[in-house]
């Protein structure tokens, strides 16, 4: 066996080695320490196939070893961008795309290999051995799929990496982004060396192995030392995306840190971008300087549709009372609003319609008293009548008896009062009863 066999072999055994480092050390997996695992396992087996390619004789071996190194790039140039996208989803929540439209150029490239020993437009093997060989039409297709989405990952990653201001998330992007770059120039390398100039430097074993190696060092840094996969901080953010209240937190100097999706619905603002809430904060503290203040407001935002936000600005303070940025959460109370206007619009009616009941019981109590004061007086002189006279004698005469008191019973009459009503009409007799009556009344004492 030649010395340089042992590149891949040497390679292959290191990342089992971080492999079962991994299993050893990460608690509780999820699915997307799983997943990077499955991907870290297309790593070994890219490795292991190179390595086994060159230690077999068997034509048909080399060549099942081959295509199994070309099934672990397939799948590794289709992981970079799924990785990318997990990440690019758990940091700024990326709209998801269906997997299977992704993987098809994938796909695409595993049909093309594995159909290779019809056409041989893939590759063919020099002097009847798998070891060294010339490649087909088919190989470049598959060279430029896989290509394209290492370059769709870097994109991705770098996008992202501009639109995210925390430190620790930048880290963490800027290690995997690391990773993918290396395993990028590394596996150019292997195609310029030993594909396009080949034989001019000779054969060099191992660089895509060596680039796959290092971005998998570069991943599980950033899984272990900043807890890439923090199944908490995930199911926060989640959280926190689900939410109907918008949040957005601020850095000190009033740049965007992190918000969740609803604040983009308010908020035309992206992580990394200066918070300018001037028109939603007038005539209300500053967001700025070192206002240390929570804020609760309620404006009125126009355009197609105004709505009422209640906004709270609330500070985070570190050690020694030292300001370390801001929570912003903004909350749609515009049907709120609508209801509390409802409410006061049919209060006010209903006051209205109370303040007409009053006045209608107080109309219907007039209406009963002058009933009864009608029952029990005459009408032409105002004195009770008859009815009254006889039910307050009959009690008067039984409290008398009851109690042996005494009492008095006076009896008016007006001598020639036919005679004026002969003389001078009824209308003149019914005018000196109201005038005895009066007369009477003035002189009798109140109880």
């Amino acid at each position: 066996m030649k010395s340089f066999d042992l590149t891949d072999l040497s390679l292959f055994l290191l990342l089992l080695a971080v492999y079962v480092y991994l299993l050893a050390t990460l608690k509780n997996l999820n699915a997307l320490h799983k997943s990077y695992l499955f991907f870290h396992s297309s790593m070994m087996l890219w490795a292991l196939a190179n390595f086994l390619v060159h230690v077999t004789q068997n034509v048909d071996l080399q060549w099942f070893f081959v295509l199994t190194g070309f099934y672990a790039l397939s799948l590794l140039s289709f992981g970079w961008l799924m990785f990318s996208l997990a990440l690019i989803r758990q940091f700024q929540g990326f709209d998801k795309t269906p997997t299977w439209l992704l993987a098809f150029p994938a796909l695409i490239n595993i049909v093309l290999a594995t159909t290779n020993p019809r056409h041989f437009l893939f590759a063919r093997p020099v002097d009847g051995q798998w070891v060294v060989r010339t490649y087909g039409p088919f190989y470049w297709v598959f060279i430029f799929s896989s290509l394209a989405y290492i370059f769709v990952s870097i994109g991705l990653m770098i996008k992202a990496l501009k639109r995210t201001a925390e430190k620790e998330l930048r880290r963490q992007l800027q290690l995997c982004l690391t990773g993918i770059v290396l395993a990028t120039l590394l596996s150019l390398a292997d195609l310029l060396i030993n594909v396009v100039f080949y034989p001019l430097f000779g054969l060099i074993p191992g660089l895509i192995s060596v680039g796959i190696f290092l971005s998998a060092i570069c991943f599980v840094v950033a899984i272990q030392r900043y807890d890439l996969f923090n199944i908490i901080s995930m199911a926060r953010h989640e959280v926190l995306n689900s939410m109907a209240t918008a949040m957005i937190v601020l850095d000190r100097d009033d740049i965007v840190l992190d918000m969740n999706h609803t604040a983009a619905r308010y908020m035309k603002v992206r992580p990394g971008e200066a918070f300018v809430a001037n028109g939603l904060l007038e005539g209300g503290h500053a967001v700025g300087s070192e206002n240390t203040v929570r804020v609760e407001k309620e404006v009125t935002v126009p355009g197609a549709g105004r709505i009422n936000l209640s906004i709270n600005l609330s500070p985070v303070m570190g050690k020694r009372n030292r300001l370390l940025g801001r929570v912003v959460t903004l909350n749609d109370v515009t049907h709120l609003r609508h209801l509390v206007k409802e409410v006061k619009e049919k209060n006010r009616i209903l006051s209205q319609q109370n303040a007409e009941l009053l006045q209608v019981q107080e109309e219907l109590h007039q209406a009963n008293k002058k009933l009864s004061e009608m029952a029990i007086t005459d009408d032409l002189t105002g004195c009770y009548n008859r009815r009254f006279l006889f039910d307050r004698l009959t009690k008067e005469i039984n409290a008398a008896a009851g109690f042996a008191h005494s009492f008095t019973l006076m009896i008016l009459d007006l001598d020639e009062f036919k005679a004026i009503n002969d003389t001078y009409g009824h209308l003149a007799g019914d005018d000196v009863l109201r005038q005895v009556a009066g007369l009477v009344r003035e002189n009798l004492r109140q109880s």
